[in-house]
């Protein structure tokens, strides 16, 4: 064995042989490595010891079956198996010869080549055992293995070439060289995905290829191939989208982020959530910095690369070219694409890795916000606070997590930089400091202030988002009174105010973007002078010290400005957290009752709540029953939003498959008692027991998720064929089913708008019969039934052999049916003081007659509901089609984009505004990079001059100014300005639709545009859209720039313009479709949100709280694969470009280095330091032009909504009426809907309208409001109403109907809702007392509807309508009490009254027509009769059927014929 004597030394290149020392060799590439790689081995273990086994059982090798797609049994299999176990095994004898080879060679060689080969084989050994615990314990091949066998496959390579070179190493030589392909071999089947050896099938399932494949396929993302492609040739579905796999489950995200939450340690932090999330994910964290580590080394190594091709291209031009030696030329060629490609894919793989730990602490913050919304009371779960988290902070949480995570490094960065600075300019690299720390101070102190202003920002979007929930949720019934305008007023000042709320921030982030542009442009400046002025250049300005120089600054900027944003991100990012962590710490709602197992023995003990929250021991003894299912002890309660108890000392016990009916006059805690046992009531004394065992649950107040009625009907359980058409059956739905279209996969529609009233309440009534729980609850649940199909679904659930009674269910029903005693086995009451007595239904037959024929006399008429209105509805839905409609608002270009669409944004701003934007732009690009070009011109013409430096100094000073104006009038005025007017036309639209596609169209999908679009038109479109600009003109000027140093270069140019063309083709296809499917899949998710609010009370008492969630994992997972994925597909457009860059940087080297006399050096120099921008600038560009293809999705998604939603047609000529204009008479018309109807009433006429359901009664309420479309005249006061603003028309008639609308304000501007934008603040005293006395009349109107007394304790007039505890039917009274009062304030005398007192009993009901007539006295009403009294105060009745009049009478006429009726129905 030869070695040559400069081997003997670590750093000695053999220049002549263009070779390392072996000993460079043995220490850098063996010892180190392997060194490294047994080092990993116990971090390996102990990151695989808790895994179960993902792959299929085999030693080493099943993951490579893959490539050969054979089962694992197979012959080729088992061939495959002894192929690659004689590879390593190779491998293995291979580095145990050359062991031995060292061992027994002479002393002529290194003192470390022994160690290094024994070693080698060490990592060897090591590598089988990695191969095999990496393969059984992880569904993907390690990183770490992966990165050591390129490595090592490299090392063989650079060893085989070294020994053959010296002559007689030539078997060393041939070791390395049989060892390499073998390394290659093992790497290359390390990169097949192990999706088919799973065993697991759901694992296998939710794995795409990354979760699957190796490293190499991640790096590279060539797991994205296929969806490229998909979205290039095709419309891109989320079905299309790679599945992200077990890493990215937001089940286990959740358990992670769960476990950290309730951690001790970290539980009395101030910043608790913010320490969970990074606890949870601390591993992802640290992988991330290992690739960071390798960029940052990467990026200092270009300065000396830019030196060298400089120094060359210098030489060159004096003749001395013959210094540079060819192999030293090869070399600089291959360091180039070493250093772009390694700098490339290092980046990619950082911001990868970031990119998936910001998703994974997204996925696990939304699925502990859903948790948490199902822990909270009702009320508090409404309040769409949550909407905001999700929509605002969880995407400012996302956004400011990368920067946040890369501050050590940015430091890190810093350092080395001014570090590597000294080598060019000695102490002069200090320098570089002064505006580093003056502007990060700078960004500090903003950076107090913006985060706050962030804050408060999200905050005003809360209430808006809230605000909006709430009017979405009631639109229909807003509309009729005639609120729309009113609430539209309402909902765009909350948007103005919350534009004005962000201008702090705004200017605050234009402060921040002038300090970053004073440090990108002031920091060359102050570094130059430095170095020039006092040492470092030596008063000269030459090019092989002046770039490299310039270089290494640039390479400092980048981690500068990094951190200049990462100050506001990280503020911003911590108030979001703080935020989001008060949602999670707002109290919890207490089950109220204690819940005991009766065979327990009577010595235990157990926790029982004394009152609402507090807990004593108690011991668990027997109850009263040993069958009792249900029992209340002494039990005074009262509703969760009251202090006094409204039910007091309630002693009772319900019988195991008992059925039981509640009987009580409206108002006195009939729903109280029935959410008592369900824990959803306040306990001021006594207990409430019951079983551990879910109860069904329907309630007056439906709930309907927006799905097909048989998935509501099975809810959250499993399908039961025979129980689903027994419950079907038993709730009279079989007709309705077979007559909707689609049958029981029929949508419902928006908590069953898309049902009739009827047809709803059936189908919340087949839920709780499918759950066949062991309690039943009926709160008023047959109310808007007809009294024949309400009966009749009474006895076959609660008769003899019905169906409830067959389950072994106990059964509390609360109705006003009077068979109802019939078929009960107890009756409970509840008198006016709140006493609450149980008794046999047959014991006191005398007392259950008196209550039979109380509740007859409460229905006495056909209870018919507004079915006939909703069905009507429903039919024209038909003619919509939702699913069509749906299809058609995804229609428009996903693939390509259109150009019109900014003309939308151009045009909200103006498009004069925006050109001179356009030129500012354009200025400043030029601006930025002539200080560059002016340093070139003074290297070249006079370097040794100080004067030169003024005018280079002046140049940056004037693109700092033009930047900071720029920056303001984007952000501070033509954003703003935009904003508003887009979330203007997005609110018209909404505010002027139909009622058909209100009632067909998901709220989740509405309050999506208002919360992401017009998120998108605040934050995000203004930035990218003027990024766009600005960097396609950065991009110009760099191009000539780098062109403009070596001609040869031009040929290259129409190539590098079509690689670019053909990368933003073949990627913003996909990108812009991405978003779209980004936005699409959110939708899901705040309907589920919003639905998982309305019906929380049924979720609990069902016991779905568990399987509900599952539901909301399962739509997070869609969100999560469409927002990782587009994060995926930015960094693959990084690493496409950085590798375009390596090609030019590459074809420059070339030129420069071949190519003498070709160019000068401080050409190279500007060049080359343009090249280190150019995939900046690039990507810059491409991301920002994706950002605003994707983010004017949002555009498109709003020229859609405008062009598709039908909208209410406006008068083509206006009447002119005065605005205090009080109709006095109702309509003459003649239109075709109703068939041939004409009918004329004179004024303070009182007509009932009478008729079956179907017949067209509330149709014609609903054309006289100009809902519904009519040929012919319909006239009011001799008016059109054709020639009348309809919302104005709405507001000056006054209309009851059963739908109450109840909006978060106080009790007074819920009395007088057309007053909620007048301000409170300076009244003057007048004012003040005319409020006293409209407040007089206010409490007096809720007096006489007994109204008054309930929320009088609660603050009167100014308590909060939510907090008033008002039942159902107390809610009809107020609106009601609403009515009147519109009635005084605008003289009207047309009253429309459609089912207005449906939940009301007997005396109360009569008690409240009373008031009604003598309020109404002067008035023209018409009534749509359900009951006899209703028309018994009427001048004449109208009988229809069919849409048409049948017979008109005297109301005693038509009382008869009624009473017939009704008779016969029964």
């Amino acid at each position: 064995m030869s070695t040559l004597p400069a081997d003997r030394k670590v750093w000695n290149p053999l220049e002549d042989m263009f070779d390392f020392s072996l000993k460079f060799e043995e220490v850098a590439l063996q010892l180190i490595p392997s060194g490294i790689s047994l080092a990993f081995l116990p971090i390996f273990a102990y990151r695989y010891r808790n895994e179960p086994i993902y792959v299929r059982s085999s030693p080493l090798l099943w993951a490579k079956l893959v490539c050969f797609r054979c089962d694992w049994k197979s012959p080729a299999s088992k061939t495959l198996t002894a192929i690659v176990q004689v590879l390593v095994a190779v491998i293995i004898g291979c580095q145990a010869a050359a062991v031995s080879l060292h061992k027994d060679a002479t002393a002529d060689q290194t003192d470390t080549a022994v160690a290094a080969a024994s070693l080698e084989l060490a990592a060897a050994i090591n590598l089988l055992f990695m191969i095999y615990v990496g393969h059984k314990y992880s569904t993907r091949s390690s990183g770490l293995l992966a990165v050591y066998l390129l490595f090592t496959f490299a090392v063989d390579i650079v060893k085989c070439r070294s020994y053959f070179l010296r002559g007689e190493l030539d078997a060393l030589g041939g070791l390395a060289a049989a060892t390499a392909p073998l390394r290659l071999v093992l790497l290359i089947l390390e990169e097949r995905s192990k999706r088919n050896l799973l065993l697991d099938e759901s694992l296998r399932e939710i794995s795409g290829s990354e979760a699957t494949s190796g490293y190499f396929t991640r790096s590279f993302f060539l797991f994205l191939n296929p969806m490229f492609v998909s979205g290039f040739n095709s419309e891109l579905r989320n079905a299309d989208l790679e599945k992200l796999g077990l890493d990215f489950s937001s089940r286990l995200l959740h358990a992670k982020l769960e476990n950290q939450w309730d951690d001790e340690s970290i539980s009395s932090s101030k910043r608790r959530l913010f320490w969970a999330c990074f606890y949870a994910f601390k591993w992802d964290l640290v992988l991330i910095f290992i690739p960071r580590l390798i960029n940052i080394a990467v990026t200092f190594a270009q300065p000396f690369l830019i030196e060298t091709v400089t120094e060359t291209a210098e030489l060159d031009a004096k003749n001395e070219g013959d210094k540079v030696s060819s192999g030293k030329r090869g070399g600089i060629q291959f360091s180039t694409v070493l250093i772009f490609v390694t700098l490339a894919v290092s980046k990619a793989a950082a911001a990868h890795l970031a990119n998936g730990f910001a998703t994974k602490i997204r996925g696990a913050l939304i699925a502990k916000l859903m948790d948490k919304t199902h822990k909270l009371s009702e009320r508090e779960a409404k309040k769409s606070a949550v909407l905001t988290h999700m929509s605002s902070d969880i995407e400012d949480v996302a956004k400011g997590l990368t920067n946040f995570i890369d501050i050590p490094m940015v430091i890190l960065e810093v350092a080395a930089g001014v570090f590597f600075l000294s080598r060019f300019i000695g102490s002069s690299c200090f320098f570089v400091l002064l505006p580093v720390l003056g502007t990060n101070f700078i960004s500090f102190l903003l950076s107090k202030k913006s985060g706050p202003a962030m804050a408060r920002w999200n905050k005003r979007i809360e209430i808006r988002i809230a605000k909006t929930t709430e009017v979405l949720r009631q639109l229909p019934a807003i509309k009729m009174l005639g609120l729309g305008p009113t609430m539209r007023e309402q909902i765009q000042r909350l948007r103005v105010e919350e534009m004005d709320m962000s201008r702090p921030y705004r200017f605050y982030m234009g402060l921040l973007n002038m300090t970053q542009q004073i440090a990108d442009l002031g920091t060359p400046v102050v570094v130059v002078a430095g170095a020039f002025f006092w040492r470092g250049f030596d008063h000269k300005m030459s090019s092989t010290r002046v770039f490299p120089t310039l270089a290494v600054v640039s390479l400092i900027q980048g981690p500068t400005l990094k951190a200049l944003l990462a100050y506001t991100d990280v503020t911003a990012m911590l108030a979001c957290f703080e935020r989001i962590q008060n949602f999670m710490l707002l109290p919890e709602r207490e089950d109220s009752r204690v819940t005991w197992d009766p065979s327990a023995p009577a010595g235990s003990y157990e926790p029982v709540p004394t009152h609402y929250g507090s807990l004593v021991m108690k011991p668990q003894v027997q109850a009263q029953s040993p069958y009792g299912i249900i029992q209340f002890a002494n039990a005074s309660i009262a509703p969760a939003e009251m202090e006094a108890p409204l039910l007091t000392e309630i002693n009772l016990s319900l019988l195991r498959g008992s059925v039981s009916a509640l009987v009580a006059p409206t108002g006195s805690g009939k729903s109280t008692f029935l959410k008592g046992i369900l824990g959803e009531t306040k306990n001021a004394a006594g207990y409430v027991y019951t079983d551990q065992v879910s109860i069904a649950y329907c309630d007056a107040n439906i709930w309907l998720r927006d799905t097909s009625i048989r998935d509501n009907v099975v809810g959250c359980l499993d399908y039961d064929a025979e129980r689903y058409r027994e419950a079907i059956r038993a709730c009279q739905l079989e007709e309705d089913i077979g007559r909707l279209p689609g049958g029981d996969g029929y949508l419902v529609g928006p908590n069953g708008f898309n049902l009739s009233g009827g047809q709803r309440q059936r189908v919340s009534l087949a839920r709780a019969v499918f759950a066949q729980c062991d309690i039943t609850i009926i709160d008023d649940g047959l109310s808007s039934l007809d009294r024949r199909t309400a009966t009749t679904i009474l006895f076959a659930l609660c008769g003899r052999d019905g169906l409830l009674r067959r389950t072994d269910s106990t059964v509390l029903i609360s109705t006003y049916l009077p068979e109802v005693v019939d078929v009960v086995d107890h009756l409970i009451t509840i008198s006016e003081d709140g006493n609450v007595a149980m008794e046999g239904a047959h014991e006191n037959p005398s007392r259950s007659l008196m209550i039979a024929e109380q509740l007859s006399s409460e229905r006495s008429g056909v209870s018919e509901d507004i079915e006939d209105k909703e069905q009507a509805s429903i039919r024209r839905l038909w003619i919509l089609d939702p699913a069509r409609a749906a299809e058609e608002e995804e229609a428009y270009q996903r693939q390509k984009g259109s150009w019109r669409l900014y003309l939308v944004y151009i045009d909200s701003i103006g498009r004069l505004k925006c050109f001179a934007l356009v030129l500012l732009a354009l200025l400043l690009a030029v601006g930025e990079y002539l200080p560059e070009i002016y340093i070139r011109v003074w290297t070249e013409k006079d370097p040794e001059s100080g004067t030169w430096f003024a005018g280079y100094a002046l140049l940056a000073a004037a693109a700092c100014a033009l930047i900071t104006l720029l920056y303001w009038l984007l952000f501070n005025v033509f954003a703003v300005q935009a904003a508003v007017r887009l979330h203007e036309q997005m609110l018209d639209v909404t505010m002027r639709a139909t009622l058909g596609f209100l009632t067909s169209t998901k709220t989740g999908n509405i309050l999506n545009r208002f919360s992401q679009d017009n998120n998108l038109f605040a934050k995000v479109l203004p930035s990218f859209l003027f990024r766009t600009v600005y960097m396609f003109f950065s991009s110009v000027v760099l191009i000539a720039i780098i062109l403009s140093s070596a001609s040869f270069m031009t040929s290259t140019f129409p190539a590098i313009l079509a690689a670019i063309y053909f990368i933003q083709g073949f990627y913003l296809r996909t990108s812009r479709q991405m978003r779209h499917i980004d936005i699409e899949e959110k939708a899901p998710l705040y309907t589920f949100f919003c639905e998982t609010a309305d019906g929380m009370l049924y979720i609990r008492a069902f016991g779905w709280r568990i399987k509900n969630i599952e539901i909301g994992y399962r739509l997070l997972d869609d969100s999560q694969r469409p927002f990782y994925l587009m994060l995926c597909i930015q960094q693959w457009l990084g690493l496409v470009l950085g590798l375009l860059t390596a090609i030019i940087a590459l074809i420059l080297v070339t030129v420069v280095v071949w190519a003498p006399k070709s160019t000068s050096g401080s050409a190279v120099g500007l060049s080359f330091l343009s090249v280190l921008n150019f995939q900046r600038i690039l990507i810059m560009l491409l991301e920002a032009w994706t950002g605003s293809e994707t983010s004017v999705a949002a555009l498109a998604r709003l020229e859609q909504y405008k062009k598709n939603t039908p909208q209410e047609g406006l008068p083509q000529e206006p009447e002119d009426v005065p605005e205090d204009w009080a109709p006095e008479g109702p309509p003459k018309n003649i239109p075709p809907i109703i068939k041939d109807f004409s009918l004329a009433v004179e004024a303070g006429d009182k007509v009932g309208l009478l008729g079956r359901t179907g017949s067209g009664k509330s149709s014609l309420l609903l054309t006289l409001l100009g809902f519904l479309y009519y040929d012919g005249r319909v006239e009011i006061d001799g008016i059109d109403i054709k020639s009348l603003d309809l919302d104005f028309l709405r507001s000056r008639v006054v209309s009851i109907t059963q739908d109450s609308m109840q909006l978060n304000e106080t009790v007074r501007r819920n009395l007088m809702p057309f007053t909620i934008n007048d301000s409170d603040e300076d009244l003057t005293e007048e004012k003040l007392r005319e409020r006293q006395s409209i407040d007089v009349e206010l409490v007096e109107i809720l007096q006489s509807l007994n109204l008054w007394s309930q929320i009088a304790r609660s603050g009167g007039l100014d308590a909060m309508l939510t907090d008033s505890g008002y039942s159902k039917g107390e809610l009809q009274l107020f609106s009601i009490a609403r009515a009147i009062v519109r009635r005084r304030q605008t003289g009207s005398r047309l009253v429309l009254i459609d089912e207005a007192t449906s939940n009301l009993d007997a005396l109360r009901d009569e008690a409240t027509q009373e008031v009604m007539q003598e309020a109404f006295g002067d008035c023209t009403v018409l009534t749509i009769a359900h009951r006899e009294e209703t028309i018994q105060n009427v001048d004449f009745t109208v009988v229809m059927d069919a849409g048409e009049i049948t017979t008109m009478g005297a109301p005693q006429i038509q009382a008869q014929r009624f009473a017939a009726a009704l008779q016969q129905e029964n």
